[in-house]
């Protein structure tokens, strides 16, 4: 993971996974203060966004972890090859929920309204609706 100036392209900061040598499969998810993405080993990681430096790091899957994370309020919701749709707590990684689909989840979810649409490899598309704020 690289941190560029995007006013000359210079290297603020850089951030090698310590538990994966291969590389990152998707775009990140960013707030204003981190970071956040999963690695092939099935890790989650929160950067803190200005010094690249490790916030938390949470094992949530034996699998890959290769979906963009979605960043809504206090939580990221991202989709692993274990056929999981996991809601995490992004103050601390903690797992706080997960859906349970028919097939690995390689792209990323996107939310309209109070939904969030989560596509996986099933051919299927999935509706997640909030269950209140």
């Amino acid at each position: 993971m690289y941190c560029l100036d995007n006013t000359n392209g210079t290297i603020l900061w850089s951030y090698q996974c310590p538990s994966s040598p291969y590389a990152l499969e998707s775009c990140p998810g960013i707030d204003v203060k981190n970071i956040y993405f999963g690695d092939p080993q099935g890790y989650f990681y929160c950067l803190d966004r200005i010094t690249g430096k490790e916030v938390w790091k949470k094992k949530i899957s034996e699998k890959i972890i290769n979906s963009s994370p979605l960043v809504i309020r206090d939580k990221v919701f991202v989709g692993c090859f274990d056929y999981n749709f996991y809601a995490l707590d992004k103050a601390t990684g903690k797992v706080l929920d997960k859906f349970v689909t028919h097939g690995s989840i390689y792209g990323s979810p996107i939310v309209i309204g109070d939904e969030i649409i989560v596509p996986d490899y099933d051919s299927n598309v999935y509706i997640l609706r909030s269950k209140g704020k």
